[in-house]
């Protein structure tokens, strides 16, 4: 869902090409991803070579700015692949394992690297000019709506397994 929110207010600010990735195990979010406002969504285990594609749309340039929202270390480790000299990643999905990097292709590439954390004050009247504006499409990101009190079997449990299609389980109190 992070993903889905860095797509919709890249594209209501006016970004240009937004090239976007999901995951082989939710169909789901890549159609959202695309309504959202992504220009091209990837397949990372469909895609022979991910680097080419993006290379190929950006003329061998690379992207200005990557949002890495995945939370994994293996996606982290390949953002810099898609990025132009002067590029800046931003990582916004919390990666939980250590992850190495060269600082010499950092500094030879002039790549900047910035972290975001949940939200400020600031930040909810800007969502709520979204949500009046119908920028995020919070109808179809609702894919189900279960109780409360059935929340581990329709909730968690779901979640956990591979292949899923659910972007947002609405908790309902129980009547």
């Amino acid at each position: 869902m992070v993903g889905l929110g860095v797509i919709a207010h890249l594209k209501n600010a006016g970004a240009g090409l937004i090239i976007a990735t999901a995951g082989v195990h939710n169909k789901k979010r890549a159609e959202l991803a695309k309504k959202f406002g992504a220009d091209y969504v990837f397949n990372p285990q469909k895609v022979s070579n991910l680097k080419e594609e993006v290379l190929k749309l950006t003329n061998g340039k690379g992207v200005d700015v990557v949002f890495d929202c995945s939370g994994s270390a293996q996606a982290f480790q390949s953002v810099t692949s898609f990025l132009r000299k002067g590029g800046q990643v931003l990582i916004v999905g919390i990666v939980t394992r250590e992850v190495s990097i060269l600082p010499l292709n950092w500094v030879t590439h002039e790549w900047q690297l910035q972290g975001s954390q949940a939200y400020n004050s600031d930040e909810f009247p800007i969502v709520i000019e979204f949500l009046k504006k119908s920028v995020l499409l919070v109808k179809e990101v609702i894919t189900s709506k279960i109780k409360l009190s059935n929340i581990a079997k329709d909730g968690f449990d779901k979640l956990a397994k591979p292949g899923h299609n659910e972007v947002k389980i609405l908790v309902e109190p129980d009547e």
